[in-house]
C-alpha cells in the first residue's frame, strides 16, 4: 500500500512533485518558492481540498508546529516499521511532541503554509537514526503486527477417588464433553485415580500502547498485575533496561 493511501484514507490524491532532483519552483506571481535541487519528499495533491490526514499505526510524535518559513508540520516516528515521516504545509495540526498516536489519530489537514504553490502534503521519510532522506512514494507500506507467542495457561487436575469428569468440569467451570475431547478420552466415565486431567487455559491476551509519562508499575496497576511479568512478557520489546519503555510501544498483557 503507498503511504499516501493510508495517510488520507482514499485513493484520489496524486503526486504533484517526486522525489528527486527537480527545477526551480515558481509561484503564480513568479517568486520563486524552491530553488533548483534535490526535492528531499514526495508532493501530493488533494483537488484543492484540505484532507484529513491520519497515523499509520502505533508511533510517537518527534516534534510540531510552525517552521520560520511559517510551514505547519509533524515529525512521527514509527518505530516498529522503522521509520520516520514528516507532514508538511499543513493548514492545521492537531497533535503535539511526545505524543502518541495509532492508526485512527489525525495528525492534522493538508494545507499550503509556507513556502508552497497550492494545497498538497510534502511527505518526507527517513529511516530512524538516519538524516537522509528516502522516497516515500516508493515504499511498500504494511501494518506491522506484533508477533505473540500462543500462552498455553492449561492446568493439570489429578483425578482422587470419588471423581467423575463432570465434578472435575463444574470445578472449572466447563463441561465434561470438553474435558473429554481435550484430553482425548473415549470413555469419560473410565476415568482412574491418581489420573492427570488437562484443564484447558483461559488467559486473555490484552495489549497496551505507552503513553508519555507511563513506567512499569503505573501500568501494572491497571491490570492488576506486576511490573515484572509485564517486563518478562515484553522483554524483546523493551531491551535489557525495564524503566526504558518508550511512548507508542505496545506491550502485551497477560
Amino acid at each position: 500500500m503507498k503511504l499516501a493511501s493510508r495517510i488520507f484514507r482514499r485513493e484520489d490524491w496524486y503526486v504533484t512533485s517526486p522525489f528527486g532532483y527537480r527545477a526551480a519552483v515558481y509561484d503564480s506571481k513568479g517568486n520563486k518558492v524552491s530553488s533548483a535541487g534535490n526535492h528531499n519528499g514526495c508532493d501530493y495533491g488533494t483537488h484543492g481540498q484540505k484532507w484529513t490526514q491520519y497515523a499509520l499505526e502505533d508511533g510517537i510524535v518527534l516534534s510540531a508546529g510552525r517552521d520560520n518559513q511559517g510551514g505547519i508540520f509533524a515529525w512521527i516516528r514509527y518505530p516498529k516499521i522503522g521509520i520516520e515521516l514528516l507532514h508538511y504545509h499543513l493548514d492545521s495540526v492537531l497533535v503535539k511532541a511526545g505524543q502518541a498516536v495509532t492508526k485512527n489519530t489525525i495528525i492534522g489537514y493538508t494545507g499550503t503554509t509556507g513556502r508552497s504553490t497550492g494545497i498538497h502534503l510534502h511527505l518526507g521519510m527517513r529511516k530512524i537514526g538516519s538524516t537522509q532522506y528516502y522516497d516515500p512514494h516508493s515504499y511498500d507500506y504494511s501494518e506491522y503486527v506484533t508477533p505473540v507467542t500462543p500462552v498455553n495457561d492449561e492446568q493439570i487436575y489429578v483425578v482422587v477417588k470419588g471423581d467423575t469428569l463432570s465434578h472435575i468440569a463444574n470445578k472449572y467451570g466447563t463441561t465434561y464433553q470438553k474435558l473429554a475431547e481435550y484430553n482425548n478420552i473415549s470413555n469419560p466415565n473410565l476415568i482412574y485415580v491418581g489420573q492427570k486431567i488437562k484443564i484447558p487455559g483461559t488467559t486473555q491476551i490484552k495489549y497496551y500502547v505507552v503513553q508519555p509519562g507511563d513506567n512499569l508499575s503505573k501500568i501494572a496497576s491497571k491490570y492488576k498485575t506486576t511490573w515484572q511479568k509485564i517486563y518478562d512478557d515484553n522483554k524483546s520489546i523493551i531491551g535489557n533496561n525495564p524503566s526504558l519503555i518508550k511512548p507508542g510501544q505496545r506491550l502485551v498483557i497477560k
